[in-house]
């Protein structure tokens, strides 16, 4: 998920715990035009805004992109800047990122900014199970002791988190139920 604030004023209205909301713990990188001044970020001097903006990621443990000795993110007329930080949330996330400011041209008086992950994908297998030969009645048997708490969780799930955590355990069961009633096919490449 990619979240991107146009303005600073959109962090302050939205206030540090509410802009957050709802994504969870999942992988977020969020890039903005903050015209915010902070050494951190490659600034001479600090501002009140980029005081704030320090507090707003420290407070909600984001980590900075930005390289301080970086060049500029704006140019304009002989002025020069770095008002566009880019800032992630989780600790992985943040490990596996890179950040570069390109000198390309943009037809702007932005300049580009290259971001690049390398993230492993995590692959999950599955046995697979001999359906074929009967055991039906027994898997739904060992379901069934299950069936009615596991849809009273999903029809009582109010959150997106409630309703995630409900079905990874109807899955669960669903799982434990074949193991139960089924044998496992032998791959063919397995010795």
């Amino acid at each position: 998920m990619f979240k991107y604030l146009n303005k600073y004023e959109d962090i302050a209205e939205r206030s540090d715990k509410r802009i957050l909301t709802g994504i969870g713990i999942g992988r977020v990188l969020i890039c903005a035009d903050l015209n915010a001044h902070s050494r951190i970020w490659g600034y001479a001097n600090e501002d009140t805004r980029g005081a704030q903006v320090e507090d707003f990621l420290l407070a909600q443990q984001l980590y900075l992109l930005n390289e301080t000795n970086s060049p500029p993110t704006f140019e304009h007329r002989g002025r020069k800047g770095w008002p566009d930080l880019s800032f992630i949330k989780g600790t992985d996330f943040a490990n596996s990122c890179t950040w570069k400011v390109l000198e390309d041209y943009t037809h702007s008086d932005h300049n580009y900014i290259l971001i690049e992950s390398l993230l492993s994908q995590s692959h999950y297998s599955y046995p697979r199970f001999k359906i074929a030969y009967g055991g039906h009645r027994r898997m739904l048997q060992h379901l069934g002791e299950k069936t009615k708490q596991l849809v009273q969780q999903i029809e009582e799930s109010n959150t997106k988190d409630h309703l995630a955590k409900a079905t990874e355990e109807l899955q669960t069961a669903i799982f434990a139920a074949y193991r139960k009633a089924y044998k496992i096919t032998r791959s063919k490449n397995s010795n």
